[in-house]
């Protein structure tokens, strides 16, 4: 298995390089043979059992299956388009990732401070408007795009304000994604006098702290918060005693896998395409056609699954595979009309797919939550309306043409 993920790991270093980009499909998938290569079992045999043969072998072909998708798109150079960049009202855009919010807040208050804070934030985004949230990191996309100092920080701090107020771990990174996106895309370091390094030396720090900041916001008795910290022993007696701070990441790194391996243990029924299918479901509000159970993980608070999950319960061993498969053509197109068409939405739709696709080994966003469909939705959709309104102006503004001589 490690020898598996490290000759991939070491092939997806190569193809990167390649790239006119560094922020790539190849890179970016590099997280989930690094992930594999953490896992050891020695560490946690409670939460991290030796894996089977059978689930070593599905783990295999599916990543080196993505791979090969990724490897049928030919990427191409970056071009730049001799248009002028359409302009989007920062002001428009943030008010249409506010409005859920606003919403949410009258409807359920602040999820922080709420009692129960899983049912806060189960209640607090509402059907349909509740979607539009992806519009406040759009924002900052725009902000960047604009120069501006002062609107690059205001929808930094919105977007961070309203990450911890809904305890959402998610949102604060993918918040995260976007300014370090729009940081390279727009040349940032000119904008800000500051190295991309600092970003991300100020984003390695801060995450354990969230991490132990939210999870312990989020857990309901004390003894649940650490039953798990007395089934994890490195083998470094430094990590063991002042490493507190590691051990949540290390574990959110390696348990896909063996929740992973659990479902190849003891497979369920198969549901027959409904988890593929429903985040495509869910953002037509339709979700509730679909009749499956939830994913069983191995023990608690750790209950995701590496990106196979949801196909192999689908379709077993042989459409995981195959999945994986077109799922990296998939990506690999997002990335391509990215760099051909880099207008701002393509950017974000790229964004978020290229999110989704490093946090496979995590979790499948692609198919478990909506965004990056929903990203290709909102996005296009925004651009449309916008496109038409701003034809209709000009053609109310034309004056008409007055024949000689009347």
């Amino acid at each position: 298995m490690t020898l598996g993920a490290g000759l991939l790991l070491t092939v997806l270093v190569a193809f990167g390089r390649r790239e006119s980009v560094l922020v790539n499909p190849y890179f970016l998938f590099l997280s989930t043979p690094i992930a594999l290569m953490l896992y050891a079992s020695s560490v946690s045999p409670f939460f991290l059992p030796q894996l089977q043969p059978k689930a070593q072998l599905i783990i295999l072909a599916g990543i080196y299956a993505y791979f090969l998708g990724l490897l049928c798109i030919k990427s191409g150079g970056v071009e730049r388009s001799r248009v002028p960049p359409r302009r989007h009202s920062f002001r428009i855009v943030v008010a249409l990732g506010l409005i859920p919010h606003v919403l949410g807040i009258a409807n359920a208050g602040i999820p922080l401070f709420a009692a129960d804070v899983d049912a806060a934030r189960e209640a607090y985004l509402l059907p349909i408007v509740g979607q539009f949230t992806l519009f406040l990191s759009l924002s900052v996309l725009i902000a960047f795009r604009e120069r501006s100092r002062k609107l690059v920080l205001l929808s930094v701090v919105l977007n961070l304000a309203f990450s911890i107020a809904m305890v959402s771990k998610f949102n604060m990174v993918l918040a995260a994604i976007f300014v370090f996106s729009g940081y390279v895309l727009y040349d940032g370091k000119s904008l800000f006098k500051l190295r991309p390094a600092y970003f991300i030396l100020a984003t390695a720090a801060i995450t354990p702290v969230v991490f132990e900041f939210t999870t312990s916001v989020r857990s309901e008795l004390a003894q649940t918060e650490y039953f798990w910290r007395s089934q994890i022993l490195f083998a470094n007696k430094s990590l063991n005693e002042y490493g507190d701070y590691v051990y949540l990441p290390y574990l959110y790194l390696t348990t896909p896998w063996s929740n992973l391996a659990y479902l190849t243990e003891n497979p369920p029924l198969f549901s027959n395409g409904a988890r593929t299918f429903y985040s495509l479901a869910s953002i037509f509000q339709v979700e509730w056609m679909l009749n499956f159970e939830g994913k069983p993980f191995r023990s608690m608070p750790f209950n995701t699954h590496a990106f196979l999950a949801d196909f192999y319960l689908d379709f077993g061993a042989f459409g995981a595979v195959l999945l994986a498969f077109l799922l990296g053509l998939f990506v690999k197109w997002s990335y391509v009309i990215a760099l051909k068409r880099p207008n701002i939405f393509n950017q974000a739709i790229w964004i978020c797919v290229g999110f989704a696709s490093f946090l496979l080994f995590f979790s499948n966003h692609f198919t478990s939550l909506t965004y990056p469909l929903l990203a290709f939705v909102l996005f296009n959709a925004y651009r449309l309306i916008s496109r038409s309104v701003v034809l209709k102006s000009q053609y109310s503004n034309r004056k008409p043409i007055t024949p000689e001589g009347v």
